[in-house]
């Protein structure tokens, strides 16, 4: 049965794999994407703004993981991250099993942290309760304390690669394996890439001024700011 899941899974992997060779075919296309992603940031101050702060958080985060254990982390998170839908009890929760959360990344043990902690949660909503799933959370989470191997996804990058109808979980494995497979196989132009995003930040981010903001930005990250300037452009 496993052998079954893995096959759909690589074959997913495959499809998604071809949808960033043909975005990142040519030289012309880094210009397009430097475009996109200056425009996206520059046409709303509100939207200018919320990345600045966010960025500033991201890095600061990278800077010194001990910020996770901070008094109110997912509070500070989902503010952070414009999480919705999200409501105290689930944060207060999240708060008082935040160390077993971190194990689960760390011991790689996604699945069992998904499950238990971000899929099916039971929130308030007016005088009554639903329940909902938090995979975009769950990937944001993932990403920022392992950003050299998992990708954070929402939903205009899960549907640029055709995924609307797949769960965050399979979503995350499958395009973090397409991009990591592309960055294996595409190591001067990732470098270009690279090079292209980082420009872009420092020109967004003016406010920080950190040599090793190179070193910080991994291959993950990467891809995942042209592909959400990208998606957020074809919508």
């Amino acid at each position: 049965m496993v052998s079954i899941i893995d096959k759909y899974v690589d074959s997913l992997t495959d499809i998604v794999f071809m949808k960033i060779n043909n975005a990142l075919s040519n030289q012309q296309n880094y210009d397009l994407i430097k475009k996109h992603f200056n425009d996206n940031i520059d046409n709303e101050k509100n939207t200018r703004e919320h990345f600045k702060m966010f960025q500033e958080y991201y890095f600061k985060i990278l800077d010194n993981k001990n910020e996770y254990l901070s008094s109110e982390f997912f509070f500070k998170f989902r503010q952070k991250y414009s999480i919705q839908g999200v409501d105290t009890d689930f944060l207060k929760h999240l708060e008082l099993n935040k160390q077993e959360i971190i194990n689960l990344i760390e011991s790689n043990d996604l699945s069992n942290l998904y499950f238990r902690f971000f899929n099916c949660v039971k929130i308030k909503h007016g005088e009554s309760t639903i329940e909902k799933n938090f995979g975009s959370f769950f990937t944001k989470l993932v990403h920022t304390f392992k950003s050299q191997e998992y990708s954070p996804l929402d939903i205009p990058i899960k549907n640029f690669f055709g995924l609307e109808n797949e769960s965050y979980f399979i979503s995350l494995i499958v395009i973090s394996k397409a991009f990591s497979k592309w960055s294996n196989e595409n190591k001067e132009r990732i470098g270009e890439l690279r090079l292209l995003l980082i420009d872009s930040i420092k020109i967004n981010l003016k406010e920080i001024n950190n040599d090793n903001l190179e070193l910080k930005i991994s291959d993950m990250k990467i891809l995942n700011l042209i592909f959400w300037s990208i998606a957020q452009s074809s919508k």
